[in-house]
Order: structure tokens, then C-alpha cells, then sequence
């Protein structure tokens, strides 16, 4: 994995903020100017008027100082306090507009088969803590590094004041310093090296807190009272994070309990050497700058190190940020062949000698399937459940590469498509196809309104069956489903949803339709009247059907019956049946149960 220097992430943070507002970064250079002036006007301040009052200077001149010196301190502090403030609104709006959007996008281009790695779903836990706060990672870094540089340069202006007391006594108040970042650095390390475990924790939390309050989770939990059960899951999973929290907390807790008893050290060594220069002839005013000043020393290098502390902890979640952003993806996206220049044509899809087994697995999911589909050939896939249905569907989606072999659309191994434009030219209805919480027009589209089509729209509605539905409610198209966003959203039948998400597949016009077992939560004659649907509207496509029902796969040119990754049988059916193998003994199993079924519903 690329590693990234602190350099380049100043430079990859501030490059964005550049491209943002090249005013702002000039407002980040005036706000650490007047941050670090506003505390030496404090302490020059008071040694004027010492100084004053030792000369001898009138009462006029006196006034006439103070009210400059009160004057410079509000100026300085109401410019501080603008760049401040200023500065604040945009580092949010730098998080949430450029930021948040390349997370999402990244998540949301990601190649499937990355993206549902354990690894990589850690990788993006960790990079979402870098946009999740005002204080952490990206936003947080803008703030620390305000703060850095303001101690920074007030740290030099005081060096420079303080080295005309004696060099050494500089040398003593870095050392000391030092000494105190050093145990900060301990606390780091630490810290660092349980990051991994800690973002772990976090995303079964979160993955357990969401789970108790999805809608779709409410009747099972309460059903079957799996509330505590999930409580104590979040709860193990809580104490264990906490755990390690108090570990990582408690070397910090010694961090700064050594920076106290370092500052004790530091004031008594350098007040006793003030007053001791101030036996020997010192001025009062200068007693008084300088003992402003060692204070002062000591805040700005406490700050420092907590700004050192501070910027590591969002350096290294900036790191994960950019680490999961650069992720390369494992097929061609935008630079790969066209699939389809004549958009007339339709797929022919073939499987050359493909096997597939998971990472870090060696047992075979499909092992050494061949078969070939011709164009707007309709093809049924059936066989027992685990048999490697769905993992077929996912490789000729571009999900999964194959282990071994090849897949060939047109002639052209997958591999090589640029797999964006092979998307587009793919529908698939998933067992869990997703209804979003927003209209049905947007569900069916994808799109902003402004872009829907929608004489369209309505021509796939009524060819999915779903029109007389929308058309009788007040909002029609335009009405929320679930009641996430909207609280007037309604909730669809199960029939319904397989509807919307055929007259999904539609507006999109792909060349290919696979739909995967999309019927599972139907009754049987429901599926049937489906399929018969689906059989009329696929014409001019070459379609896959995956149905665990053998008696709605009848339409289909030709069945594939895979078992044990293998294609076992391959027919129309009634080739298999009178073959009288696999597919003919689960058909007839099937029969008998629905014949038993229809008997007692009699």
C-alpha cells in the first residue's frame, strides 16, 4: 500500500483548499498571524507601563499608551476572531463538498468483489472517521495546523525575546520540552498499533446499533424478542472498545502528568534565575517581559505538542482516507474496450472453462463450467440451493473475476471491457434488490427529477404492471416509498416492489436482463403470472433467469441445472424431462409438494 508522507498530505489538503477558495488560504496565513501576535501584545504590555512608570513619564503619555495598547489588542483580536470564524464555516465546507462526495463515490464505483472484503470494509470504516468530525481527520487537521503554526511563530518571537536573557535558558526550556513530547510519542505508538482492532469495533457497533433500528429488522426483533440478545452483542462489542480506549487513555494521562511535573521544573528553574538577574541590577519592566515571556514559553510548547498530537491522530486518519480512495479497482473503468457499438446488437455471452473459488478458500464455488448463449436467447438456471447460482450471476455481472477460464461477451473477455460501459448495458433484479426511502419515479429512474423522462416512465410503469397502483394515489409518481424522508410515504407489496424493480430494469433498455431468484417472497401462481410477464417484455434481449421453482422456467429456451459448481444437465425442458435425470426428479418433487398443498388448501 502507498504510503503518504506528512508533506504530501499538507500538500493534498491544501491543494484542495486552494482549488476551493485560494482566499481562504490566505486567510489561514492572516489568522495564525494575529493569533500569535494577540499574547505578546499581553506581555509586552504590562512591561511598557512598568517601564513608564520607572522613567518617570507623565500622566498624558501614560493614557496615551494605554489606550494604543488597548486599541492594537481589540483590532488584533477582532481580526483573530473574523479569520477564526471565517475559516471555521469553510473547513465544514470543504468536508461536506469535496470530501464526503469522493468517499461516496469511491465506495460506490468500487469493484463488488473489493468492496464486500472484510479488509477493505475496514479500510473504509477508518477513512469515514476522517470526514465524520469537526475535530478529527480532514476538518480536524485544518484546525490543528491553525494552531501548529500560530504556536510556531509565537514560539519563535518568544525565543528571540528570551535569548537576551541567556542562551542556555532556551536551551533548558526546549529541552524540557522534549522530554515531554517524548512520552507523547509513547502514547502514540500505542495508540497506533490498535487503531486496526479499534476500527473493527467500531463497524460491528455501528453495524449492530443500525441493525436494531432498520424498519425492516422491527418485526423480527420483536417477534422473536431478539432485543437483548442485540443489546448484549453492542454491549460486548462497547466494553471492549472502551477497554482498549482506557488503555490508550491512560499513557496519555502520563503524558500529561509528566508535562505538569515539567512546567513545575521549568518555573522554578527560570523565576529563580529572573530574580536572581533581578538582585543583580535588572530592570523591572525587563523582570517583567521576561517573566511573561517564560510563561508565555511554556504555553506555546504545551501547545505545540498538543497540536503535534492532535495533527498525528488526523495525519493518520487522512492517511486512511487517501489509502481507501487509491484503492485500484481490479477491472477497467473508462480506459477498457466498448462491449457494444451497435446498439442494436445483443449479448452473446459465453463461459470458457470458468472456475471461481473466494480468496483465501481453495474449495471450487463453479468448477470448470463451459456453456454458451446465443443472442436474445432466454436461458433458465436452476439447481439445488449453494449450488453456485448466484456466484454465476455476480461473475457475468463484472462483480467476480474468474479464478481461471475466461468470460466472453461478444467475443471479448470481460476483463477487457471497460466495465462502466458493460454496466450500462446490464439489468439485474436481485433476491435483496434496494428500494430507496424517495419517490417511485426516482426508484424506477435512478435520476433527478429534472432529468426523468417521463413519457417513458409511464410507457415501463404499465408494461411492469405497476401504473394502476401509482396511478391511483394523490402525488402518483412523485410519492415516497418508506417514511424515512417523507412521513406521507406508503409501503408496497411484495408484488408491487417486483414490479417497480422490473419497470427499473426497463427505463434502463439493457441488452441483458438476469433476474436472480426475484420472485423468492411470492406465492407460486403470484411467480407464475410474473414470469409470464417477464417472458412477454424480454424480447430482442438475451435474458437469465435463476428461479428455485422449476415450473416457471418453462418460457426459457433452454435450462441450465447446476450442481456442485457443475453444469449437470442442459435442455429445453421438455428435453430434461424426458430425459428423467436431476431436473426431472426435482420437478417432480416440486409437484408433488405444491399438488399436497393445493389438496389441503381445498
Amino acid at each position: 500500500m502507498k504510503k503518504y508522507s506528512i508533506w504530501s498530505n499538507y500538500k493534498y489538503l491544501y491543494a484542495y483548499m486552494w482549488k476551493y477558495s485560494p482566499r481562504l488560504v490566505v486567510d489561514n496565513i492572516l489568522e495564525v498571524i494575529t493569533n500569535a501576535l494577540q499574547p505578546l501584545i499581553g506581555v509586552i504590555f504590562p512591561s511598557m507601563i512598568v517601564g513608564l512608570l520607572e522613567r518617570g513619564s507623565d500622566v498624558q503619555r501614560l493614557i496615551f499608551t494605554c489606550l494604543f495598547a488597548f486599541a492594537l489588542a481589540g483590532v488584533l483580536s477582532g481580526l483573530a476572531n473574523y479569520f477564526k470564524n471565517r475559516n471555521w464555516f469553510y473547513y465544514i465546507f470543504i468536508r461536506c463538498e469535496i470530501f464526503w462526495p469522493l468517499l461516496m463515490n469511491k465506495s460506490m464505483d468500487m469493484d463488488y468483489a473489493l468492496y464486500e472484503m472484510e479488509d477493505v470494509q475496514n479500510s473504509m470504516s477508518k477513512a469515514q472517521s476522517a470526514i465524520n468530525s469537526n475535530q478529527r481527520g480532514i476538518e480536524g487537521f485544518y484546525h490543528q495546523n491553525i494552531l501548529l503554526l500560530t504556536s510556531i511563530l509565537g514560539l519563535g518571537l518568544y525565543i528571540l525575546i528570551i535569548s537576551n536573557v541567556h542562551l542556555l535558558l532556551v536551551v533548558f526550556l526546549v529541552i524540557l520540552s522534549l522530554i515531554q513530547y517524548l512520552f507523547y510519542v509513547i502514547a502514540k505508538r500505542y495508540d497506533d498499533a490498535h487503531r486496526n482492532e479499534q476500527a473493527k469495533r467500531e463497524r460491528h457497533q455501528r453495524y449492530f446499533f443500525n441493525s436494531s433500528s432498520e424498519v425492516k429488522n422491527g418485526k423480527d426483533i420483536r417477534i422473536y424478542q431478539l432485543q437483548n440478545w442485540l443489546t448484549s452483542i453492542f454491549e460486548r462489542y462497547n466494553r471492549d472498545y472502551q477497554h482498549q480506549e482506557a488503555k490508550t487513555r491512560s499513557l496519555y494521562y502520563l503524558y500529561d502528568f509528566v508535562g505538569l511535573v515539567l512546567q513545575l521544573l521549568r518555573d522554578g528553574v527560570c523565576y529563580g534565575y529572573l530574580i536572581y538577574l533581578l538582585t543583580q541590577g535588572l530592570n523591572i519592566s525587563e523582570f517583567v517581559l521576561y517573566l511573561g515571556v517564560v510563561s508565555g514559553f511554556g504555553s506555546w510548547f504545551s501547545q505545540i505538542s498538543e497540536s503535534i498530537a492532535s495533527l498525528s491522530r488526523c495525519l493518520m486518519e487522512i492517511r486512511y482516507y487517501r489509502e481507501y480512495l487509491d484503492m485500484k479497482n481490479i477491472y477497467l473503468h473508462d480506459n477498457g474496450k466498448v462491449v457494444l457499438p451497435d446498439q442494436n446488437q445483443t449479448f452473446e455471452i459465453e463461459f470458457d472453462d470458468v472456475c471461481f473459488s473466494y480468496p483465501d478458500s481453495d474449495r471450487l464455488i463453479l468448477d470448470h463450467v463451459s456453456f454458451k448463449i446465443d443472442s436474445s436467447e432466454k436461458i433458465a438456471l436452476v439447481g439445488v440451493n449453494g449450488a453456485g447460482k448466484t456466484t454465476l450471476v455476480k461473475m457475468l455481472c463484472g462483480f467476480y473475476k474468474p479464478t481461471s477460464g475466461r468470460i466472453l461477451i461478444n467475443g471479448i473477455d470481460l476483463n477487457e471491457l471497460d466495465i462502466n460501459q458493460y454496466f450500462d448495458q446490464v439489468a439485474v433484479l436481485f433476491q435483496d434488490s434496494v428500494l430507496f426511502s424517495y419517490t417511485i419515479a426516482q426508484n424506477v429512474t435512478g435520476l433527478k427529477d429534472d432529468q426523468i423522462d417521463r413519457n417513458k416512465l409511464i410507457e415501463v410503469l404499465k408494461k411492469s404492471g405497476l401504473y394502476e397502483k401509482v396511478a391511483s394515489l394523490s402525488k402518483k409518481e412523485k410519492t415516497y416509498i418508506g417514511k424515512d424522508i417523507e412521513k406521507g410515504g406508503i409501503q408496497l407489496s411484495g408484488g408491487q416492489i417486483q414490479k417497480l424493480f422490473l419497470a427499473r430494469a426497463l427505463y434502463k433498455n439493457a441488452h441483458l436482463l438476469i433476474l436472480d431468484e426475484p420472485t423468492a417472497a411470492l406465492d407460486a401462481i403470484a411467480e407464475s403470472e410474473m414470469y409470464d410477464q417477464y417472458a412477454s417484455l424480454v424480447k430482442n434481449k438475451t435474458s437469465l433467469f435463476i428461479s428455485h421453482r422449476l415450473s416457471s422456467t418453462r418460457f426459457c429456451d433452454r435450462i441450465f441445472f447446476l450442481e456442485k459448481g457443475k453444469i449437470a444437465e442442459c435442455g429445453t425442458h421438455d428435453e430434461l424431462m424426458e430425459k428423467n435425470g436431476l431436473y426431472a426428479n426435482m420437478f417432480y418433487i416440486q409437484s408433488q409438494y405444491y399438488k399436497e398443498v393445493s389438496e389441503g388448501e381445498a
